[in-house]
């Protein structure tokens, strides 16, 4: 007799259960700056952000990271301290002010990008071909869900009201 099949919800809390301990491994990756002092892990969300939007307002980084605008302001001149973003005035509204990442901001999301590359290498030395390329894909339509643009297929778009 076949194993029952899990639910959305148990295979739900089950993600829930493995999702910390795999951020917690990408995490514990190299977190230095030039300097050598690790940086926090907020410093690194908001170095994040940054990398993948190219620069955000103040405002909009404190929205983004659920902060309020004080704790945003220290976060933002701990990272000018650190010499990895730089603030710029808005364009459309001078009294706005960007934030965007420095040289040295790129050299630690390079770094960091290297560090997962090789810890993604040794992962996968452990999977069949087939099973990495599994894994890929499930990775792929999971990014694709987080960022809005996975289309759901005919038969979930009919259930919606």
């Amino acid at each position: 007799m076949a194993p029952a099949k899990k639910t959305n919800r148990e295979q739900a809390r089950r993600l829930a259960v493995l999702a910390p301990r795999i951020m917690g491994a990408f995490h514990s990756l190299n977190r230095h700056h030039a300097e050598g002092a690790p940086v926090t892990m907020r410093q690194y969300q908001t170095l994040i952000l940054l990398s993948v939007q190219g620069h955000l307002t103040a405002s909009e980084l404190c929205e983004r990271l659920k902060l309020a605008p004080s704790t945003g302001t220290e976060l933002v001149n701990r990272l000018l301290q650190l010499g990895l973003v730089e603030k710029h005035s808005e364009e459309e509204d001078r009294r706005q002010v960007g934030i965007q990442l420095t040289a040295a901001g790129r050299e630690v999301m390079e770094q960091r990008q290297r560090d997962m590359e090789t810890m993604f290498e040794q992962l996968l030395a452990r999977f069949s071909p087939e099973e990495a390329e599994e894994l890929l894909a499930a990775f792929d339509k999971i990014a694709a869900l987080m960022q809005g643009r996975f289309q759901p297929s005919a038969a979930e778009a009919e259930e919606t009201p």
